[in-house]
């Protein structure tokens, strides 16, 4: 499992990310072309996985931030 973004788990509560890669989109059934974060995983009994959010959810957008990688995340 990936270890998530000290700030990923403050604000998202139980989500694990990665940027969009070959390797994880094929695994995902993402298109490697979706600018975005991809959840990988999601922490049992989190307030991410009470919300509905599934491994293989694209993050698109928080709040009127645009997200296109994991550095986005940070800035959000």
């Amino acid at each position: 499992k990936q270890k998530p973004l000290d700030k990923t788990i403050e604000l998202l509560n139980g989500l694990f990310l990665d940027n969009i890669t070959f390797s994880n989109s094929s695994k995902y059934r993402v298109d490697k072309n979706i600018k975005g974060v991809l959840i990988t995983d999601v922490k049992g009994s989190s307030k991410a996985e009470k919300v509905g959010f599934q491994a293989g959810d694209i993050i698109l957008q928080i709040e009127h931030i645009e997200i296109s990688n994991l550095d986005d995340i940070q800035d959000a």
